[in-house]
């Protein structure tokens, strides 16, 4: 009598192999997600100081900051013509703030989705997160 060779994974080695493919792909999303939103943080503060950069060129230019009627301006489309930047509002909704004659105004970029808000002030070099930050 001539017997067969099993040559073929248990139903256990299977069940195995997906259990491990499925905690491994849990723990890559969840880091793919914080790193994510860790390098939104990075583009924000960048954009922050681009915004900053060019609120001192047109200071320059016009002898005050933009907006110069002390209003908080949130327009994007406002702040690109003025500033001649071109910001997009993908993921943060930016605002800059002039302070007055005084100049001491600041820039926000908030969350699209909530959660956190950076701000840099126009004469300063670090930025500061509030909400939930990473």
């Amino acid at each position: 009598m001539i017997m067969k060779k099993n040559s073929g994974f248990t139903i256990t080695e299977l069940l195995i192999v997906l259990i491990v493919i499925g905690v491994l792909s849990t723990l890559g999303i969840t880091q793919y997600g914080s790193f994510r939103e860790r390098v939104l943080d990075k583009e924000a503060i960048a954009t922050l100081r681009l915004l900053q950069q060019s609120q001192r060129i047109y200071r320059i230019e016009n002898t005050a900051y933009f907006p110069r009627d002390s209003v908080a301006q949130t327009d994007i489309g406002q702040i690109n013509s003025f500033l001649r930047l071109f910001l997009n509002e993908q993921a943060w909704d930016y605002a800059t703030y002039s302070g007055g004659a005084m100049g001491a105004g600041t820039s926000t970029a908030t969350r699209v989705t909530g959660g956190r808000t950076w701000t840099l002030p126009i004469n300063a070099n670090t930025s500061t997160c509030s909400g939930s930050c990473l």
